[in-house]
């Protein structure tokens, strides 16, 4: 159904937690502005075209991510850092974000790595202790393809303790749509089963930021998802936390003109 993107009418949708699947870094970017972000995933920074790769990884453990990949070129991120953009030959995912050209990429690799293993560990935690999820998905996705992913992930083995507690996983796709105008959306929800809500969103993206997408939607969005003032007090906080620590960080680096190479600058 099409609705006028100013009027459009969300319900309110409860979390415990939000995770977003990609595939680029738009979904990361709103959860972490509207504090809905609990912690970083792996997938947060990552280009990726389709859900199978990112079920693949979950399905794995990010057992083979990055194991095989190859170099794509450089991009400026800023007038004094490069980054090298690096595909993971075996998902598909490029990351823009975790690689440096001054450092051989087999030691950077290693280092990607661990990090990844040690978010997934959490992520594996804070999904299984979880009664309403809520996944988020911006990418070219049918309804049958949405469906099949909702259905392996939630039968994936640390999903087991989540559907004791009885609670229910939503499933949002946003997908671009170059022929609507900049004010139009259409919308469709999905019920799979009584715990199992897939939302359909299509929108001109193209009529926003390159990166930031529709701020418009996207806010509406964000403030539709309905997450305890503790735990966004609390993401608030984490996320200032980390904000001044990478500000002083650049300012030492300014200083002492040197600059040691950290992955987790982007979190």
């Amino acid at each position: 159904m099409k609705y006028n993107l100013q009027t459009l009418p969300l319900e309110k949708i409860k979390a415990d937690v939000v995770l977003s699947l990609g595939s680029n870094c738009r979904v990361a970017h709103y959860l972490r502005k509207h504090h809905l972000r609990l912690w970083t995933s792996p997938l947060d920074w990552m280009l990726h075209t389709n859900l199978e790769s990112a079920y693949e990884l979950f399905k794995s453990g990010f057992k083979n991510f990055f194991t095989d990949c190859s170099l794509e070129g450089e991009i400026e991120t800023s007038k004094a850092r490069k980054k090298l953009i690096v595909k993971d030959n075996q998902t598909g995912m490029v990351s823009l974000h975790h690689f440096f050209p001054n450092e051989s990429l087999e030691i950077q690799v290693q280092r990607i790595r661990e990090q990844t293993f040690k978010r997934w560990e959490i992520m594996k935690h804070k999904l299984s202790n979880s009664q309403n999820i809520i996944l988020i998905f911006t990418g070219v996705a049918n309804l049958e393809e949405l469906t099949s992913f909702l259905e392996k992930f939630c039968s994936l083995d640390f999903m087991s303790e989540a559907k004791k507690k009885g609670g229910g996983i939503i499933l949002i796709c946003i997908s671009n749509d170059k022929n609507l105008k900049a004010d139009e959306i259409t919308m469709q929800k999905t019920q799979i089963a009584q715990n199992k809500i897939i939302f359909e969103y299509f929108l001109n993206e193209e009529n926003g930021d390159t990166l930031r997408g529709n701020a418009l939607f996207w806010d509406k969005l964000m403030k539709s998802i309905q997450m305890s003032r503790k735990i966004k007090f609390k993401n608030a906080l984490n996320d200032f936390r980390i904000r001044f620590l990478r500000s002083c960080k650049k300012r030492i680096a300014f200083f002492t003109k040197s600059y040691k190479n950290d992955i987790n600058e982007t979190h």
